[in-house]
């Protein structure tokens, strides 16, 4: 198991929004200071495009599905 971070905005964000805000948090986490703090915590930056996120999250629903459905998790 792993943790991750990632920041999610609404549905139907505009492109350029989406586009502008990956730009800006990829620049961000090349931060010494930035990355100075995360491993502070254990962490490191990967940063990357939306699509590469859209990824991730994906299969880690998929992931975690498997999970559920092996150890016959229910909610009550």
């Amino acid at each position: 198991m792993t943790n991750w971070h990632g920041i999610i905005g609404p549905k139907g964000l505009p492109k350029e929004v989406v586009d502008r805000l990956s730009r800006d948090l990829n620049e961000v986490l090349k931060s010494e200071e930035l990355k100075r703090l995360l491993a502070s915590d254990g962490l490191e930056p990967a940063g990357g495009a939306p699509a590469d996120f859209a990824a991730v999250l994906k299969a880690e629903v998929a992931n975690w599905k498997r999970v559920a459905e092996q150890s016959r998790v229910k909610i009550d």
